[in-house]
């Protein structure tokens, strides 16, 4: 059998994602992030609430310059509360990652420690890890590393969206400021 039917074969039974979770909540990783949660609550740091505005009707106007200032501000608070609250959870995904990345390396550099006691040759750290990553039971840490990697740079992404329309928003709100200030001084207000 050649390595690539070895491969496809081996690929057919990586577990589902619940198996996956199930095997790495072995090594408890869930509840390190969740101590870790407690830990911030209980020293009173603020976790924003979900605004009830649902994400996907969050809308950056067309034309900034034909809202009220009222209608102006509304727009500035649902950006601001979405931008808070996904900073927050952007940094507990980066915590989860963090534990999950530790456990995955620590588990990977252990296997490639022992293999290599086991092989004659020197190998290379890439040659290594492509072996391990051949076995089944490094496999589902694999997986769950990669998703939460895609979680953290999915979140990540949000955040910056939200920050430059956040930013657009207060310079229109300036701009306006600082207009209506030269009205006041110039007296034609």
């Amino acid at each position: 059998m050649t390595q690539l039917e070895t491969f496809m074969e081996n690929l057919e039974k990586i577990p589902t994602l619940e198996e996956t979770i199930v095997q790495a909540e072995v090594f408890g990783w869930k509840s390190v992030v969740e101590e870790a949660r407690k830990a911030l609550e209980a020293k009173g740091w603020p976790k924003p609430v979900k605004p009830k505005i649902s994400f996907e009707n969050l809308e950056f106007p067309e034309d900034i310059d034909s809202l009220s200032s009222v209608q102006l501000a509304s727009v500035a608070m649902r950006f601001q509360g979405w931008f808070a609250y996904v900073t927050t959870e952007l940094a507990y995904v980066r915590a989860e990652y963090a534990v999950i990345e530790e456990l995955y390396e620590a588990k990977i550099g252990q296997r490639m420690y022992d293999m290599q006691k086991q092989i004659p040759t020197k190998l290379t750290k890439s040659v290594l890890q492509g072996i391990v990553l051949n076995e089944l039971d490094i496999r589902p840490w694999f997986k769950v590393k990669l998703q939460k990697e895609q979680e953290k740079f999915l979140v990540e992404g949000m955040e910056a969206g939200l920050k430059i329309q956040c930013h657009a928003i207060r310079d229109e709100q300036i701009r306006r400021m600082s207009a209506q200030k030269v009205e006041i001084a110039s007296g034609s207000f």
